[in-house]
C-alpha cells in the first residue's frame, strides 16, 4: 500500500542520522550485567520501557506498585511465562487469548486487512466482520505473526572488526558485514526461522533474535467502523476517547506445527500460554502493566537532534501528509471503490500527521530542547573538570553538534527527496526503469534475452507493489507540489538541475507539462503494465524529458544520501562515547536516572496505575469514559466521525449492560487512562491487571503524550486503552458473537 500508490515505508520515525538503527526485539540478559554498576540509580516509578532482563532489578518497585503475582509468571527465561502470549503483529502488538491461536489487537492494526477484504457489495470496513466459526474466518491480508523463540548477545562478534578501524564508514561497513555473516550462518543451520540482530545502544550493544513467523493469519472479528474508529481523526490522539479499537485474528500453521502459507488444511496454532480475560475490568488507581513491542524512542539523542526534528522533519512531513490526505479524501467522495482503496492510506497518514503536530506542540511547551541544552552544558563541564575523562570525551559532544549542524544545513532538500521518492509511485517506477536500462545496455549480447525476461518480472513487481492503491491524478498533482516546494530552496538546499526549470510559476507549469507529455502511460497502471510486457525493448531505450529528469534526480539524491550516510557513520562511532560519558556523570553525581535502551520494536514492560491528569490549567481529565459519552458525541448530520449504530442507543436506553457495567459509573466503560510509558508499536498491547489478566487493549496516547518518543513526564504522559468490558459488551450485545466470548472464557 502506498501514498499516491507508493509502498508504505516501514517505521515513519526513521531519521537520517539513524540509518543503521536496527529495529528488533529484546529482553537480553547482558543488559542486566551492563547496568549492574548503575544499581544505585533509581528511576521514577512509572517511567521506563524496561527490557525484561531488567525485571529482576526493579522487582521490588513492581511489587510495591501493586503486582500480586510472582514475577516469574510475567517473565521466566527458564520456562513458560506471560511473555509467551505476546506476539508482534505487523507493526503492532497482539496477545494470544485462547489455546486455539486467537489473538486480540487493535481495530486500526487490522484495518488494512479489513479494507483489503472489503468491496462495495461486501463492505466489512463499514459493517464489521464476524466469523461464527473457524470455517468462516478469512485471510487477513498483509498480516504476519512473529513469536520470539530465543536470543543471544552478539555484541563482541558484531564489533570485532569495527574496533580495528578509525574510519566511520568502514566501521559501519564492518558492523553490517558481521551482522550479515551472523544471520547467514543461522539461516544455514535452520532456514525455517527468521533471524535478526537488534542494536540496543547505538554502535555499542547487539543481540541476535530467533523468531518463528506465522504466515497464515485470518480475520475473526472486526467491529463496524462506527465502533472501531468512532471519533475518527477528530478524536485521534486526544482524550476523552470513545473508540472500540479492538479486533480479533487467528494464527494458523500446517498440521505438523510449521509455518505455512494460507491453506484450507492448516490448523489453529496452539500457543505455549495465553492471557485470561478479566471481565470485571479495573478501577481508578488500580495497578496495570503493558507488555508489547514499542517502535522507536529517541530519548538518548542530543539537543541538536531535537532541533532537526522540530524545525524540519516534523513540520515538513506533517504538511506533506496533510496535502496527500486532502487529495485522497476529495477523490474518494465520488467513488466508493476509491474511498475503500485509500481508506487505509488516509488512516496511516493522518495518524502520523497528528502525532507529529503533537510532538511539535510538546517540544515547544516543555521546552525540551532547552532542557537538553542545559544537560549537555552540565555534561561538558563535568568532562572538562575531570582530568581522566577530558582527553577521551572532551571533543565528543562538540563533534556530535558539528555533525548535526551540517545535517540541519541540508535538511530541507533531504526531506524533499525523502518525501518525493517515498510517496510517488511513478518516481519509484522511473528510478527502477533507469537501473533496468543500464543493466540491459551493459549485458553481453548472449545474455540479453535472459536479462530482458528478468527485467520484465522486476518492473512488473515494482508496479504491482507501488501502484496499489493508485491515482494518476493525485500522483501528477504531487509532482507539481514537489516542484513548487523545490523552487523555494536556496544556497546549500538548491537543486541545481532544476534551477532553470522552476524559477517562476509559469516555467514550472511549462516544465511539468513537458515531463508528463513525454511518457503519459507512466501515470496509468494498466497502460504501464501493457508497455512493460508489449513494448519492453522500446521502453528500455526510452530517452525523453521524464527519463532525463529522473536520471538527474537520482544522481542528486544519491549524492545527498552519500553525504548523510557519512554523517550517520560518524554519529554511530561517537554515540557510544556520548552515552558512556552520560552514564559516568550519572553514577558520580547520583542524578536518579536509569539508562534503559531506547525502544526499538523489542519486547518491553511498562507499569503504573489507572490515573486521570490535568492537561491544561483548570482542566481535569477523569480516567474513564462510558457508553453515555458515545451517545453525547453522536452527530448524524454534521460530522461523519461521530456516526454510530442505532442499536447502541437502544441498548443504552434500555440499560442493557449485561455483566459489563462499571460498578461506580453504572454504565459500560469504553476507554480508560493510565500513566504508563508507551509509544508507537504498543498499539494492540494487552493492558494487564495485578493478577496477570487482560483488562484492556492499548491503542493510543493523549495528545500531550505524543512527545513520549523524546521524553516521558508524570504530569502529561497518559496512554489510552479500550476497556475489556466494552470489548465483551460489543461482542455480546451488538454482534451476538457468543462463540468468541465462549472462547475467551467469558
Amino acid at each position: 500500500m502506498g501514498f499516491c500508490g507508493c509502498k508504505f515505508i516501514a517505521n515513519l520515525h526513521r531519521n537520517l542520522n539513524q540509518i543503521f538503527v536496527m529495529k528488533k526485539y529484546s529482553f537480553c540478559a547482558f543488559i542486566l550485567c551492563f547496568w549492574v554498576s548503575l544499581s544505585g540509580i533509581c528511576a521514577p516509578p512509572n517511567e521506563g520501557m524496561y527490557p525484561l532482563s531488567e525485571l529482576g532489578r526493579i522487582a521490588q518497585q513492581i511489587k510495591d506498585a501493586g503486582l500480586k503475582i510472582p514475577l516469574e509468571q510475567v517473565y521466566n527465561p527458564k520456562g513458560v511465562s506471560m511473555i509467551d502470549a505476546l506476539v508482534r503483529l505487523g507493526g503492532c502488538t497482539g496477545s494470544f487469548v485462547s489455546n486455539q491461536g486467537l489473538i486480540i489487537t487493535n481495530h486500526h492494526c487490522a484495518f488494512g486487512s479489513v479494507a483489503a477484504a472489503s468491496t462495495p457489495a461486501q463492505d466489512y470496513l463499514t459493517n464489521g466482520f464476524t466469523a461464527n466459526g473457524l470455517e468462516y474466518e478469512i485471510p487477513a491480508q498483509g498480516l504476519t505473526v512473529r513469536i520470539t523463540l530465543s536470543y543471544v548477545d552478539v555484541s563482541e562478534k558484531v564489533l570485532e572488526n569495527a574496533k580495528k578501524t578509525q574510519d566511520p564508514q568502514k566501521r559501519i561497513d564492518a558492523i553490517r558485514a558481521q551482522i550479515k555473516a551472523i544471520t547467514d550462518l543461522e539461516k544455514a543451520k535452520n532456514d525455517k526461522l527468521t533471524y535478526e540482530v537488534s542494536e540496543m545502544f547505538t554502535g555499542k550493544t547487539y543481540v541476535l533474535f530467533r523468531y518463528q513467523t506465522i504466515k497464515d493469519v485470518r480475520l475473526v472479528y472486526a467491529p463496524p467502523r462506527s465502533i472501531g474508529e468512532y471519533g475518527g481523526e477528530t478524536d485521534n490522539w486526544v482524550w476523552p476517547r470513545h473508540t472500540g479499537d479492538f479486533s480479533f485474528v487467528r494464527a494458523y500453521v500446517a498440521a505438523d506445527g510449521s509455518s505455512a502459507e494460507y491453506s484450507k488444511d492448516n490448523v489453529p496454532y496452539m500457543p505455549k500460554t495465553f492471557l485470561k480475560v478479566a471481565a470485571q475490568g479495573v478501577a481508578e488507581n488500580d495497578f496495570v502493566m503493558v507488555l508489547g513491542y514499542p517502535g522507536r524512542t529517541f530519548r538518548h539523542q542530543p539537543a541538536k537532534y531535537l532541533q532537526l526534528q522540530n524545525d524540519y522533519q516534523l513540520p515538513y512531513i506533517a504538511q506533506t501528509y496533510d496535502w496527500l490526505i486532502a487529495q485522497m479524501t476529495e477523490q474518494g467522495k465520488t467513488d466508493k471503490v476509491t474511498e475503500l482503496a485509500f481508506s487505509s492510506e488516509i488512516k496511516s497518514l493522518a495518524n502520523v500527521t497528528k502525532n507529529y503536530k503533537g510532538k511539535i506542540q510538546g517540544l515547544r511547551r516543555v521546552p525540551l530542547i532547552q532542557q537538553k541544552l542545559g544537560e549537555e552544558a552540565d555534561l561538558q563541564r563535568y568532562i572538562d573538570n575531570n582530568p581522566t575523562m577530558q582527553p577521551i570525551y572532551g571533543e565528543v559532544l562538540p563533534q556530535i553538534n558539528a555533525i548535526y549542524t551540517n545535517m540541519i544545513d541540508i535538511a530541507p532538500v533531504g526531506f524533499w527527496f525523502r518525501m518525493f521518492s517515498g510517496n510517488s509511485a511513478s518516481v519509484a517506477f522511473l528510478k527502477e526503469l533507469i537501473k533496468a536500462q543500464a543493466e540491459y545496455r551493459n549485458a553481453p549480447k548472449a545474455q540479453q534475452k535472459a536479462v530482458l525476461a528478468k527485467i520484465v518480472t522486476e518492473l512488473t513487481k515494482v508496479v504491482n507493489d507501488n501502484y496499489e492503491p493508485y491515482s494518476g491524478k493525485i500522483d501528477q498533482n504531487f509532482w507539481k507540489k514537489m516542484l513548487d516546494d523545490a523552487a523555494g530552496f536556496k544556497d546549500k538546499n538548491e537543486i541545481q538541475f532544476l534551477r532553470n526549470q522552476t524559477a517562476t510559476e509559469m516555467m514550472r507549469y511549462a516544465y511539468i507539462q513537458k515531463l508528463f507529455a513525454s511518457m503519459p502511460f507512466v501515470f496509468d497502471k494498466a497502460a504501464l503494465l501493457k508497455n512493460i510486457n508489449a513494448n519492453t525493448s522500446k521502453l528500455l531505450k526510452a530517452n525523453n524529458a521524464l527519463t532525463a529528469f529522473i536520471t538527474e534526480y537520482t544522481n542528486a539524491e544519491n549524492k545527498l544520501n552519500a553525504q548523510n550516510n557519512q554523517y550517520s557513520a560518524q554519529l554511530n562511532a561517537l554515540m557510544p562515547q556520548f552515552l558512556d560519558a552520560k552514564m559516568a556523570m550519572n553514577e558520580a553525581t547520583s542524578q536518579a536516572k536509569i539508562f534503559v535502551p531506547d525502544a526499538n520494536a523489542t519486547l518491553r514492560l511498562t507499569f503504573g496505575h489507572i490515573r486521570g491528569f490535568t492537561p491544561a490549567d483548570g482542566v481535569y481529565n477523569s480516567p474513564f469514559t462510558t457508553l453515555a459519552g458515545v451517545l453525547e458525541k453522536n452527530d448524524v448530520n454534521e460530522n461523519n466521525d461521530f456516526l454510530m449504530p442505532l442499536l447502541l442507543r437502544t441498548l443504552h436506553q434500555q440499560k442493557d449492560f449485561g455483566n459489563f457495567a462499571h460498578p461506580v459509573l453504572n454504565d459500560v466503560p469504553v476507554a480508560f487512562l493510565y500513566d504508563l510509558d508507551t509509544t508507537g508499536g504498543n498499539s494492540g498491547s494487552p493492558v494487564i491487571n495485578a493478577n496477570g489478566e487482560l483488562v484492556g487493549v492499548n491503542f493510543d496516547r493523549a495528545y500531550t503524550a505524543t512527545i513520549n518518543d523524546f521524553a516521558w513526564n508524570d504530569a502529561y504522559s497518559r496512554s489510552i486503552g479500550c476497556d475489556v468490558r466494552y470489548v465483551c459488551w460489543v461482542l455480546q450485545k451488538y454482534s451476538k458473537a457468543n462463540n468468541i466470548l465462549a472462547e475467551l472464557g467469558v
